[in-house]
């Protein structure tokens, strides 16, 4: 006899409760949790929390004629203590969705291709408004110049961020805030850069 959506919703309450009990026994114990299903196409479902907080939701095919999967879709989501998330999407072909939302609504979005090159960045602020910069733009185009580590200012913004994930290892948000503003002024400094040159270019044509 199927069961009825009654029914239906009070076990997928009872998993979910479940879960999180088991999340909390783990919390601070350096464990992870995992749990394991089959979606209604058959795929199968690996959804984890490490022991740092990420939860990683992975989607795999049915097995094939080897007897083995492979992963469909993978889902990593973290977030902080201040309330702001990152997710990212990473698709069968490598292609990766990288998205960080603030506490306060306002979000990133980027895409990036199997190689690591990114195809688009999306902006999204805190009352919705949006704002989509494709792979001809400025923006992308210095984004990946900072990905190739090409230039001076490149490598600059590199030498930030390094420096940043050290002081946030630290517990020194302060410096946290303050060298990412200043690798925000670069970045801003290096797409007007992009932006002018391209200007200068079209003016000698």
């Amino acid at each position: 006899m199927a069961a009825t959506a009654e029914q239906k919703a009070k076990r997928k309450a009872n998993r979910k409760a479940r879960a999180a009990n088991q999340a909390k026994k783990n919390a601070g114990t350096g464990k992870s949790s995992r749990k394991v299903r089959t979606n209604k196409a058959g795929n199968k479902v690996v959804t984890r929390t490490t022991k740092g907080g990420t939860k990683i939701k992975k989607v795999l095919s049915k097995k094939g004629e080897d007897g083995k999967r492979t992963t469909v879709r993978k889902v990593a989501t973290k977030t902080g203590a201040g309330g702001a998330t990152r997710k990212t999407v990473t698709g069968a072909n490598g292609g990766k969705t990288k998205t960080r939302t603030a506490a306060s609504g306002a979000s990133t979005k980027r895409r990036t291709d199997s190689k690591g090159k990114v195809k688009s960045i999306t902006k999204t602020n805190k009352d919705g408004e949006t704002k989509k910069f494709g792979k001809a733009s400025a923006r992308v185009s210095t984004a990946n110049r900072i990905a190739r580590g090409k230039g001076e200012n490149a490598k600059k913004v590199q030498g930030l961020k390094s420096k940043r994930q050290a002081a946030r290892k630290a517990g020194d948000m302060d410096k946290v805030k303050s060298l990412r503003k200043e690798a925000r002024g670069v970045r801003k400094g290096m797409t007007a850069a992009t932006k002018a040159r391209r200007a200068a270019k079209k003016t000698e044509e």
